[in-house]
This record gives structure tokens, C-alpha cells and sequence, in this order.
């Protein structure tokens, strides 16, 4: 009788060790998995994804063409100091401005930006009073702005003598 007690026991044992064997598999199994994703992770993110060196390239050249094509000049800049809408007078936006534009392609535009400055500053000053204090503080808005002063100031400068590259923030305040 012992022995067949015995005989249970280890068929009971294997029983339970081959019940545990798929579950140690499909452990082992998931562990391999997330270190690989893991290991995937870490080595796409250090070298910056998967396609960077093809992008770095394109940038590279991108950026040569960009530097070899075109020297910016820049205008003086335009200071102003204007009531924010709004606010009844109690707050105010002192700005700066800069025009930047190509002087190889366009070499009268110094001069076009010379003559037309006090257009420029008129312009300015109109814009910039007629934006409230929610406007002045967003970034986008920012940006919509200097889109609006480079068509206003477009008019004022022949098409075939220049062309406004940017417009340059050096200075913003609000108090």
C-alpha cells in the first residue's frame, strides 16, 4: 500500500509539473518580448527614429543651399510704443521690429526700406494699438501679426525690387 501511495504521489507531482510547464513558457515568452520592445525603445530613440539618417542628410543639404544662396540684411528697427486696446490706458507694448530681406536678389531694397520707414512705423503703430492684452501675450497671435505687417508693408515695396523675408521681434514688452 505504500508503494502505491508512493506510485500516486509522483503522478500527482508530474501531474502539477506538467500543468506549470505551458504557464513557465508563456512567462518566458512575454519577458523576451518586452525586452526586445524595450531594447527597441531605447536604441530608435537614442539614434532619433528609425529614419534620421536619411532626414539629417536632407536637412543638411537643406541648410548648405540655405546658407551658400542667401545673405540676410536687415532694416533699422522700428520702435513703437503703443496703448494696448482695452485697457483704458493702463497698459502699454513698447516693441522693436527688424525687416529681414535678401540684399543679393534685391540690392534697392535698402533704400525702398529707407524711404518708406515712416509708412512702416504708421503701420506698425495701427496694428499693434488695435490688438488687446490676450492678443499681444499668445505666441500664435504673435506670429499672425508679423504676417499681417509683412502684406501691409509688401504694398509700399515694388514686386520686382524686393521682398520682405521676415519680420524680426527684438524687443516686446508689455507693462
Amino acid at each position: 500500500m505504500a508503494e502505491e501511495q508512493q506510485q500516486t504521489e509522483e503522478q500527482q507531482s508530474q501531474k502539477s509539473s506538467n500543468n506549470l510547464m505551458p504557464i513557465i513558457i508563456a512567462l518566458v515568452v512575454i519577458i523576451l518580448l518586452e525586452l526586445g520592445f524595450v531594447a527597441y525603445i531605447v536604441f530608435t530613440v537614442k539614434s532619433g527614429g528609425p529614419d534620421t539618417k536619411e532626414d539629417t542628410k536632407k536637412e543638411k543639404v537643406k541648410e548648405e543651399e540655405d546658407s551658400v544662396s542667401t545673405i540676410s540684411a536687415y532694416s533699422d528697427p522700428i520702435e513703437v510704443l503703443v496703448n494696448v486696446k482695452g485697457t483704458n490706458g493702463d497698459r502699454f507694448l513698447k516693441a522693436s521690429l527688424m525687416i529681414e530681406y535678401d540684399p543679393q536678389k534685391y540690392p534697392k531694397m535698402a533704400e525702398i526700406l529707407t524711404n518708406n520707414m515712416p509708412k512702416f512705423k504708421d503701420i506698425t503703430i495701427k496694428i499693434l494699438s488695435s490688438k488687446n492684452i490676450n492678443v499681444l501675450l499668445n505666441e500664435k497671435s504673435i506670429e499672425k501679426i508679423k504676417g499681417e505687417l509683412i502684406r501691409e508693408f509688401s504694398k509700399y515695396i515694388p514686386k520686382n525690387e524686393g521682398k520682405i523675408k521676415s519680420i524680426l521681434i527684438t524687443e516686446w514688452l508689455i507693462q
